[in-house]
């Protein structure tokens, strides 16, 4: 488990690639050195291939719309939230309830927009299986 420092600016391609590190902390601010030709994709203009920092193996640890966050996101690399959120509230009315369940529902059809709260799995993005989580924990 390795966290990096509230100062530091950026991560480089390969920084922590082919390590035993299995967590990653990262801080909010921290950018990942690339170019962005799409937004919050980033890869290696002279190779077109993805910026790598870290093995597929590694969570990385940070937080909501963060570079860090886009990243894990990007290459399917298992991302944990340090937000300080109610899971599950996706109306931010502090009860979670059935009313959730709905404004989840809007925000996946493109009717409304809900935020990370709406992450129930914290897995880094808001779908289907946020739903079905929700559902769940609202029956039981």
């Amino acid at each position: 488990k390795v966290t990096l420092p509230d100062g530091l600016q950026s991560i480089g391609q390969n920084a922590f690639i082919c390590t035993a590190i299995r967590e990653l902390i990262v801080p909010e601010n921290v950018e990942i050195v690339g170019t962005l030709e799409i937004p919050n994709h980033y890869y290696d203009p002279y190779t077109s291939n993805d910026i790598r920092i870290a093995d597929d193996d590694c969570e990385i640890i940070s937080y909501y719309s963060s570079a860090a966050h886009y990243y894990a996101v990007n290459n399917n690399v298992k991302f944990s939230p340090l937000d300080d959120l109610i899971y599950g509230d996706s109306n931010n009315d502090g009860v979670i309830n059935s009313l959730d369940l709905v404004f989840l529902k809007q925000h996946l059809l493109g009717i409304s927009m809900t935020g990370y709260e709406s992450d129930v799995n914290k897995d880094g993005v808001i779908n289907i299986l946020d739903f079905i989580s929700l559902k769940r924990n609202i029956l039981n």
